[in-house]
């Protein structure tokens, strides 16, 4: 078993050659692993970086994890006007790659038997929190970690001050409002349909059903088992 992790900074910029670049290089990777950290694998990987990144504002680092250790690849720079190039410590915004451990998280309570897959996520909200619906179709945990509630990308009732400023400052309570007021467009589990409002509805529930912050729950129940 082994895990890859990327990252990319100045993504609005690189985003394409990012994207790209990511497929190029998971595809020669994918045939090796049984013997993962071969040094001629090794080589492909800094070739490939150093080919991508060395000249670039981007930076790319690429950790790798098996059974046998670890080893990180890293290569290109901040992209902040400095010559700081990027390494093993270097902190990248996580962003929506939280989406997978909030995924995770659920599956995760579902086989310790804390909440079923087809559960409507009113059932885990306070009494008097309106969710909407269509057709009778209430939206379920499933729907919300497979992107397929029908609500939208963002809530409409966010600040509009610049990011990240309007992501901190949004509450429980403006969820709960935002929820009351909102029509789906369509049923729940209709189309495929990308949403911030709606994982972070999931991970709100998963925590008022824990009882436990959602970083506690990462950290207990995803990183460390696996360190």
């Amino acid at each position: 078993m082994f895990t890859t992790f990327f990252s990319s900074v100045t993504f609005r910029r690189t985003g394409r050659k990012f994207v790209c670049a990511i497929m190029l290089l998971l595809a020669p990777l994918s045939v090796v692993a049984e013997d993962w950290f071969a040094d001629p694998q090794s080589d492909v990987i800094e070739n490939f970086l150093e080919e991508h990144f060395s000249e670039s504002s981007a930076g790319m680092v690429v950790g790798l994890l098996d059974r046998n250790g670890s080893k990180v690849h890293g290569a290109g720079k901040l992209g902040n006007a400095t010559d700081q190039t990027v390494t093993a410590d270097t902190i990248f915004e996580i962003g929506s790659t939280s989406k997978t451990f909030t995924s995770l998280l659920l599956f995760e309570a579902v086989r310790r038997g804390e909440m079923k897959l087809d559960d409507p996520v009113a059932k885990y909200l306070p009494d008097g929190v309106k969710v909407p619906s269509r057709n009778g179709k209430e939206i379920t945990l499933l729907n919300l970690a497979a992107q397929e509630s029908g609500l939208p990308f963002n809530a409409d009732n966010m600040s509009k001050e610049p990011f990240p400023a309007n992501y901190n400052k949004y509450t429980a309570d403006d969820l709960y409002a935002f929820l009351s007021d909102y029509e789906l467009p369509r049923e729940p589990g209709i189309r495929f349909g990308y949403s911030n409002v709606g994982m972070s509805l999931l991970g709100h529930v998963m925590q008022l059903k824990t009882g436990k912050h959602y970083e506690s729950l990462v950290v207990d129940r995803i990183c460390r088992p696996l360190s």
